[in-house]
């Protein structure tokens, strides 16, 4: 609506502003050119109304341009109805062929035909095999008995049969020397040892089953001490079989002493027959100075006599004395019984 009102007054301005230049207003006539403009015919010509541009209106010889500002839309007009039904579609494609549908079932059997008329006889078989060889006779009488063939090798020997037990021990043979051992270079210096007990060279080794009861074994050690001015404490122990059977007192060798002979004499038995834990006695019979008096080792000692034994001495310094050293000259073993 306003977008009319302001076309109508823009007609009504150019109207007037037509009459302005033609007062007469004689032969004058006015028709729609296109959308946006108007002819107007007068004695002077035809003009020309132009409502497309914006702004005030301009007139010319032959042509008035008027506009207006826009106004705003207007609202939407409601929906117009629903056109018509369109035309209907073109046939679609022939779809494809179906698969074939499963067989139908057999029909029923016809009647049988009856009997053909019968074929000429067949040719004459084939003659038979020979039949089967009959049955043996008896056998002949036994021929005579050939003579013996030679005899065929021996055999191989069977193996060996596991060996017998052991037979009892027999007894102890008469009393006397076992071992008489001798040296001259079997020495041991303080110096070197220090307070280590260490083990001479010299040693015997005790036969099994050779200590029992009533059949003692003497032990005789010759040894030989060397001192300085102020010597350090001996102390000498005896071992069967890494076990100590006598331990001597730690006792001082003497001072200034070159070459000083010393012995000890022991006798050690057994107190049942022999075994692998027996018990038996050492004791000390004879001895030179106060190293070798007395036995610290509490007795009996237990042993296994049924094996061998190792017969060791030793030797522990009171300290690491230099110039002092002991030699360990003889060891001898007798049986006594």
């Amino acid at each position: 609506m306003k977008k009319r009102f302001i076309l109508a007054l823009s007609f009504v301005v150019c109207a007037v502003l037509l009459l302005a230049q033609d007062p007469a207003g004689g032969g004058m006539w006015i028709k729609w050119y296109d959308a946006g403009s108007l002819l107007i015919s007068r004695p002077t010509g035809l003009l020309e109304v132009d409502f497309t541009s914006k702004g005030a209106c301009t007139v010319s010889s032959n042509k008035v341009s008027c506009s207006a500002s826009a106004g705003a839309s207007g609202p939407s007009g409601p929906q117009g109805p629903s056109g018509p039904t369109g035309a209907a579609g073109a046939t679609g494609a022939t779809g494809v062929t179906g698969p074939s549908g499963p067989s139908g079932p057999a029909g029923v059997s016809g009647p049988t035909g009856g009997s053909g008329p019968s074929g000429p006889s067949g040719a004459a078989g084939a003659t038979g095999a020979t039949g089967g060889s009959g049955p043996s006779g008896p056998s002949g009488p036994a021929g005579a008995t050939g003579a013996t063939g030679a005899g065929g090798p021996s055999g191989p020997s069977g193996p060996s049969g596991n060996s017998g037990p052991s037979g009892p021990s027999g007894p102890s043979g008469p009393g006397g020397i076992l071992s008489a051992q001798t040296s001259t270079s079997d020495t041991l210096t303080c110096s070197v040892i220090g307070t280590t007990e260490t083990a001479f060279a010299t040693t015997y080794t005790v036969p099994a089953n050779s200590l029992a009861a009533n059949i003692p074994h003497e032990i005789n050690l010759g040894t030989q001490f060397t001192t300085p001015a102020a010597g350090t404490t001996l102390q000498f122990r005896l071992k069967l079989g890494g076990t100590t059977i006598y331990t001597g007192p730690a006792a001082s060798g003497g001072n200034n002493q070159t070459g000083w002979g010393h012995g000890l004499t022991f006798i050690t038995q057994a107190t049942g027959a022999p075994g692998a834990s027996v018990n038996t006695i050492t004791s000390v019979v004879g001895g030179d100075g106060n190293t070798g008096q007395r036995n610290a080792t509490t007795q009996p000692i237990a042993l296994a006599t049924n094996g061998t034994l190792a017969l060791t001495v030793t030797l522990q310094c009171g300290a690491s004395t230099a110039g002092e050293s002991v030699d360990l000259e003889q060891l001898v073993v007798r049986k006594v019984l």
